[in-house]
């Protein structure tokens, strides 16, 4: 029961709080197996020409499934920090938007504004104007 409990709560943890990602286990797992089968054929090797033949690919696959594991963490880690900034981007969207319809809004009011006073003018003008003809 307790094996049970521990597994579902890993479960939830990976699942809702994306604490490990599948990318980087399988690459992980991918580079263990690997350097697993080559380690057990040193092992097993029965002469000194084998366990030479056993151990140079070893050590050229140890540097190359450090870099893919660490390769595939870096791009999850770009991704992750990609959506953070999408996410960032829209929201920021959205306050320009509305910072923009109020700037819309205020030019509007002002446009309107200039338009009734340059009608007051006018209107000011034929007053003027009917009075000095008086």
């Amino acid at each position: 029961m307790r094996l049970f409990s521990f597994l579902a709560f890993i479960a939830y943890a990976i699942t809702n709080h994306q604490l490990f990602s599948i990318r980087v286990i399988a690459a992980e797992s991918l580079t263990f197996v690997m350097w697993l089968a080559l380690f057990i054929d040193l092992i097993t090797a029965r002469g000194f020409q084998e366990i030479i033949t056993n151990t140079i690919p070893l050590f050229i696959v140890i540097p190359f499934g450090i870099f893919l594991v660490r390769s595939v963490l870096n791009e999850v880690q770009q991704k992750e920090k990609l959506m953070e900034l999408n996410l960032k981007l829209n929201e920021n969207t959205v306050e320009l938007n509305t910072q923009l319809a109020e700037i819309e809004r205020m030019n509007k009011y002002m446009v309107d504004r200039e338009l009734k006073m340059v009608e007051l003018k006018r209107e000011n003008e034929e007053l003027k104007g009917e009075l000095s003809g008086r």
